[in-house]
């Protein structure tokens, strides 16, 4: 058994906020995507966002969009969500629910300024984002930096189920009870 993970309740969240801190930066090439889900009038609806930062003594996650999709409006209506975290490599799954904000624009201006050039075409897709289209291509990318939309989601639990062998480890983690933790059967 893997007990680097099972050393202690303490041990195993800090291990958890690295492995996502580790989602901020680029995995074999590609970045770090999480699941993001929301809840809409038709039911929970969920996408892949590139997690942007980390703060684990604020207990925030950070992700980007554009300010014109669905979600955001959806956060707006309901702020509850969940991530959903998987790493392959150390077999590692962690969700994470929490209350979302969509911060102001000074948010969005600072992050504007430290995002790739390449990915500013993201921010100020015509017509908006889930918009209905006769064909595959008729749309227009164009960097916008009014469109981009910095959502903060405040971690209130974290589930967190590391495979290993032979037996699973698992626990839940809540703000409510500062973190202290639960084991749970896997």
């Amino acid at each position: 058994m893997d007990t680097h993970w099972a050393g202690d309740l303490s041990t195993f969240l800090t291990a958890i906020w690295a492995e996502m801190g580790d989602f901020t930066h680029s995995r074999g090439g590609y970045p770090g995507l999480v699941s993001l889900a929301t809840i809409s009038d038709s039911g929970p609806q969920q996408r892949q966002l590139v997690l942007r930062s980390v703060d684990r003594a604020a207990d925030l996650l950070m992700l980007h969009t554009d300010s014109h999709t669905p979600k955001c409006a959806q956060l707006l209506t309901d702020p509850r969500a969940s991530l959903l975290f998987w790493n392959p490599e150390v077999q590692l799954q962690i969700r994470v629910n929490g209350r979302a904000e969509l911060l102001g624009a000074y948010a969005a201006q600072s992050a504007w300024a430290e995002l790739p050039f390449a990915s500013r075409g993201n921010y100020g897709v015509t017509p908006a984002p889930g918009s209905p289209i006769d064909a595959p291509f008729e749309y227009e990318r164009k960097a916008d930096e009014t469109r981009l939309a910095v959502i903060s989601v405040k971690a209130e639990q974290i589930d967190a189920v590391h495979l290993s062998t032979p037996k699973h480890i698992r626990a839940m983690f809540r703000a409510d009870d500062n973190w202290a933790g639960q084991w749970l059967a896997p």
